[in-house]
């Protein structure tokens, strides 16, 4: 745990990348972006949390969220896109990508038996629990593959990803 703390050499590399991205009109971004988060920035959210990784700074609201539910609105916390009923996630994403003018989001964070869309293509819950599949148990971080073959798997891997966001 200590070697993801803020500020540690691992953090530091991890600040590198953003919470959120944008590729063309898709969001990815680890459980989605509210409303709310939509409108305070994608860059913002990225500046600060870059920030944090790299021990500048306090950890940015919208990264906060606590798994009892109490606070789990975050673009790291939330579970709305993927666990929430069809017309609440619709209704969430059409303002969301409105604000960010994107036609559709990536999430993971809640686990699905397949990766899932929902809201005609507009939301696309990918978490499909790949450490269980990638590790044959928690303890033995023993591959069930190799590296390779996990990217290229047709259901997991990024090949499985490309194909159903283009269907």
């Amino acid at each position: 745990f200590a070697a993801l703390m803020p500020g540690s050499a691992f953090a530091k590399q991890i600040a590198a990348f953003p919470a959120v991205l944008r590729i063309g009109d898709t969001v990815f971004a680890h459980a989605g972006v509210l409303p709310l988060w939509a409108r305070y920035g994608i860059d913002r959210i990225n500046t600060e949390v870059q920030a944090w990784f790299a021990g500048r700074g306090a950890e940015p609201r919208p990264t906060l969220g606590l798994d009892d539910g109490s606070a789990d609105d975050g673009v790291m916390w939330s579970r709305h896109f993927a666990a929430l009923p069809e017309p609440v996630v619709c209704t969430l994403a059409d303002e969301s990508l409105g604000i960010l003018k994107a036609n559709r989001m990536v999430v993971a964070h809640t686990v699905q038996k397949v990766i899932t869309s929902r809201c005609d293509g507009r939301i696309w819950a990918v978490d499909v629990g790949i450490s269980r599949y990638f590790h044959k148990t928690e303890r033995s971080r023993k591959p069930d593959c190799s590296l390779e073959e996990f990217l290229h798997h047709p259901r997991w891997g990024i090949e499985g990803l490309v194909t159903v966001l283009n269907r």
